[in-house]
């Protein structure tokens, strides 16, 4: 059966140095979702652990790129070990902020300063 995972970092030119990472050796494409008249496609795709910021935004931009023509996109990411770390939750968190629909400036200014400590609870 082919990898179709592997397909699509064919499809978008993913680096060979990205592909042969473990997290992107190991990913699935778990579901496409094709929004015809909208022209907007769904990746739901499934990886080990949570990605770095810079993988995510990557895949996101490559996939935007190369299916300009076609359609827009939007990646969904699911992971099977959901281990997060303070420097990871706050990564996101500037990226986020990074986002056409963030970055307005009055809002951007208030919430660019802030950052995240996790407390993990325990029972």
């Amino acid at each position: 059966m082919e990898n179709l995972f592997e397909k699509l970092m064919d499809q978008i030119k993913l680096p060979r140095e990205w592909r042969e990472q473990a997290l992107f050796q190991t990913a699935e494409i778990e579901e496409v979702q094709v929004h015809t008249e909208r022209k907007f496609w769904v990746f739901q795709l499934h990886f080990s652990e949570i990605l770095p910021v810079n993988a995510y935004r990557l895949l996101s931009e490559l996939t935007s790129a190369s299916f300009a023509t076609i359609a827009r996109t939007e990646i969904k990411v699911k992971v099977k070990e959901t281990h997060l770390e303070e420097q990871l939750l706050n990564d996101y968190f500037q990226y986020i902020l990074t986002l056409p629909e963030f970055s307005e400036t009055s809002f951007a200014s208030i919430f660019k300063k802030i950052s995240y400590r996790i407390k993990w609870r325990t029972n």
